[in-house]
């Protein structure tokens, strides 16, 4: 099956979100960091009445040495009944490819674009854990 892909870097890594899974792509102006939470949420960002958490999934696949204030961009997504935003430090851009026929249960799948290997986020998981990382915090927002 073909499907538009939004292609972006996150770290030193490319990723990729499926165009039909993003609401919206919104500015990152500011972040308010959360003490205690998972290295990958990196704080959480106002959206118009609310507020999400931003994931990185750079860092939620392991990846070490980045800091919030280097992204610029996030994907606004909806998975498991909750919005979460994906950190995206560059935009690289838009490209059609054919979706794996097995879907994973892992964070990231592979799909090839003009040669290259880049991560297809499983969005449904990403945001789950996001999800269960913020449960155990009990805190107020105030942005």
């Amino acid at each position: 099956m073909q499907t538009e892909i939004l292609i972006f870097k996150d770290g030193p890594l490319s990723f990729a979100i499926a165009l039909s899974e993003i609401k919206e792509i919104i500015n990152l102006r500011r972040l308010l960091q959360l003490p205690f939470s998972a290295r990958f949420v990196l704080g959480l960002a106002k959206l118009r009445s609310t507020v999400v958490p931003v994931v990185s999934p750079y860092l939620l696949q392991g990846g070490r040495g980045r800091y919030a204030s280097s992204v610029d961009y996030a994907c606004i997504v909806e998975a498991v009944k909750m919005e979460a935003a994906i950190a995206c430090e560059k935009i690289i851009g838009v490209q059609t490819v054919q979706m794996p026929k097995r879907v994973t249960t892992e964070i990231a799948s592979q799909v090839e674009v003009e040669g290259k290997r880049v991560r297809l986020l499983n969005l449904r998981h990403t945001v789950t854990l996001a999800s269960d990382s913020l449960m155990d915090e009990r805190f107020s927002v105030s942005l």
